[in-house]
C-alpha cells in the first residue's frame, strides 16, 4: 500500500477548497433545487420563503465568487457529492409522499440544505477570519447570516405545516 500525501496542505488551501464547493451548492440551489422546489409546494408561505431565499442564495453565489477573486483564485467550482446525496434523497422520497404531505416533505428538505450549507460555512468563516482575510471573513459571514434566517423561517413554516397536517 502506498502512502498519498493530503491534497489540502494549508489552511488557505482548505478555505478555497470550502469556497468552489460553496460556489457548486449555491450555483445549483438557484439554478435547479430551489426553482423546483418552488413548483412542487402549494402552501403559499413556503413558495414565498423559497423564491425569497433564491435570490438571497444568487447573491450568495456571488458572495462567493467575490470570495474567490479576494484570494486570487480562479471561479470554479467543485464536485458537492454530499448536495448530490440531498438531491437523490428528496426526488427518490418526493414520489413516496402524498400530495397532502409534500409541502411538509419540501420544508423539511429545504431544512436539511440549509443545515448542509450552514456547516460549510461556519467551517469557512473561521477559517478565513484565522487567515486575517477580512473582507472573504465578512462576505461568508453575510451569507451564513442570511442561512441562519432562512432556516429559522422554514422550521417556523414546517412546524406549522406540520401541526396543521
Amino acid at each position: 500500500m502506498s502512502f498519498e500525501p493530503p491534497r489540502l496542505s494549508s489552511l488557505r488551501e482548505l478555505l478555497v477548497d470550502d469556497l468552489k464547493r460553496l460556489l457548486t451548492i449555491e450555483t445549483t440551489l438557484a439554478k435547479t433545487m430551489l426553482p423546483k422546489l418552488i413548483q412542487e409546494v402549494s402552501d403559499d408561505e413556503l413558495k414565498l420563503a423559497l423564491e425569497q431565499h433564491l435570490g438571497e442564495t444568487r447573491t450568495h453565489a456571488d458572495n462567493v465568487k467575490q470570495s474567490l477573486g479576494e484570494l486570487d483564485e480562479a471561479e470554479g467550482g467543485k464536485d458537492a457529492p454530499a448536495l448530490e446525496g440531498l438531491k437523490q434523497e428528496h426526488d427518490s422520497g418526493i414520489a413516496q409522499v402524498v400530495p397532502a404531505l409534500r409541502d411538509s416533505f419540501d420544508a423539511g428538505a429545504a431544512i436539511g440544505t440549509e443545515h448542509y450549507e450552514i456547516a460549510i460555512y461556519s467551517s469557512a468563516v473561521l477559517i478565513a477570519e484565522s487567515l486575517g482575510e477580512g473582507k472573504v471573513a465578512k462576505l461568508l459571514s453575510d451569507n451564513l447570516d442570511q442561512e441562519f434566517a432562512a432556516l429559522m423561517k422554514l422550521e417556523t413554516i414546517a412546524e406549522r405545516l406540520a401541526k396543521s397536517g
